[in-house]
């Protein structure tokens, strides 16, 4: 069977499903899968998914997207954005687009694209409000700032904050912004850059939705680590760095009154011992603060840690399998019961149980196919 073919049986290609289920049961969710896909007629994949069960109804494609690898669900479940990632050699623009939720059938109705003044939009997140967009663009090596307007739409750039700076590595001869993430307090958002082995950290105006250079502007990794993803401990205390090139994980202590990070430990992503190439992609704590994953793309894993709740620092528990081959991303799924991973070489999304007391993770048999899947985000039924 040819690529073009196997794509188009997607709607039934589902494994560990139990088929559809009941939208009107709380623990129900839409699914939405963002992709690699280059190909017209692919896009953003739908499905529903029992955040009880860790099961998965049939899989549908629900709008039609360039390079969609980025997703984000509005606070009020209603609408999502979308990048379109094109424009990675910054020889171009990508776009930013904005859908409404059918919440019946799944389906994403487009309201409005505009372009990322960038290009490569790779990450994006929503400030606390819930009206404010902030966007990392790997090819212009910026991160800008849009407003959520009436009705879901999104406003043209508000703020474009230019990075500076570049790395040893082949991959960093310029900037690469690679996430924009927003402090717990609204103040601040922090924009780990891959080419210029910094976190730049800005002030966010949430009721402009604009962004103004902080002081300190950023923090320095050590030459080629090549910044990538960031969380935050919910307790607003402590934040932790995916070293994209080194698969080392940085961890930080938050200083949110001057909107500074202090080094306090250096963590391998990896299993000890592990001698190979590396490249780190996903990192997010649980909701209480109790766990951190991390994605390794090289030896298809998933790596657990613990955090201790008072220095926030990480000891490694144990690193399981992603379930198949290149973990681009992963989310936790709502009620933490679940750790869902989008394997973007083996075109499938795999779903691990995850144990409440030791955040460990089990297998589950149970996921779905998409093309070249790197991101997943969840909206109420």
């Amino acid at each position: 069977m040819r690529r073009r073919e196997f794509f188009s049986a997607l709607p039934v290609a589902v494994t560990g499903s139990a088929g559809l289920m009941t939208p009107q049961a709380a623990y129900h969710y839409w699914a939405y899968i963002g992709t690699h896909s280059r190909e017209k007629g692919q896009g953003i994949y739908a499905c529903r998914f029992n955040a009880q069960t860790g099961e998965w109804s049939d899989v549908f494609m629900a709008a039609d997207v360039e390079r969609p690898t980025w997703l984000v669900v509005s606070r009020d479940q209603k609408y999502l954005y979308s990048v379109s990632e094109l424009g990675n050699d910054g020889r171009r623009d990508g776009y930013l687009i904005a859908f409404a939720i059918d919440k019946k059938t799944g389906r994403l109705e487009r309201i409005n694209q505009v372009s990322s003044d960038g290009g490569g939009p790779t990450h994006m997140s929503l400030d606390k409000s819930g009206k404010t967009l902030v966007v990392a663009t790997f090819g212009g090596g910026s991160t800008n700032s849009f407003r959520i307007l009436s009705g879901g739409a999104l406003s043209a750039r508000v703020s474009r904050m230019q990075h500076s700076g570049s790395g040893p590595h082949r991959r960093q001869t310029s900037p690469h912004a690679h996430a924009a993430v927003v402090s717990p307090d609204n103040r601040f958002v922090l924009s780990p850059d891959l080419g210029a082995d910094r976190v730049f950290v800005f002030r966010l105006d949430a009721a402009r939705g604009a962004l103004a250079l902080n002081d300190p502007p950023f923090v320095q990794a050590p030459p080629g680590y090549g910044p990538r993803h960031l969380a935050f401990h919910p307790n607003g205390k402590f934040a932790y760095l995916m070293n994209e090139l080194v698969a080392r994980i940085t961890v930080f202590a938050w200083d949110p009154a001057r909107g500074r990070l202090t080094e306090i430990q250096l963590v391998d992503s990896y299993p000890a011992g592990y001698e190979g190439d590396r490249s780190g992609a996903e990192i997010e704590v649980d909701r209480a603060g109790r766990f951190l994953y991390s994605s390794n793309r090289t030896n298809n894993t998933i790596g657990v840690f613990s955090i201790d709740p008072h220095a926030g620092t990480l000891t490694p528990s144990e690193h399981v399998s992603s379930g198949g081959r290149i973990p681009w991303s992963f989310s936790l799924a709502p009620g933490g019961g679940f750790l869902v991973v989008t394997n973007q070489a083996s075109d499938d999304v795999a779903v691990l149980r995850v144990e409440a007391q030791t955040g460990r993770l089990t297998p589950t048999g149970s996921s779905v196919k998409a093309p070249a899947p790197v991101c997943v985000a969840f909206a109420a039924a």
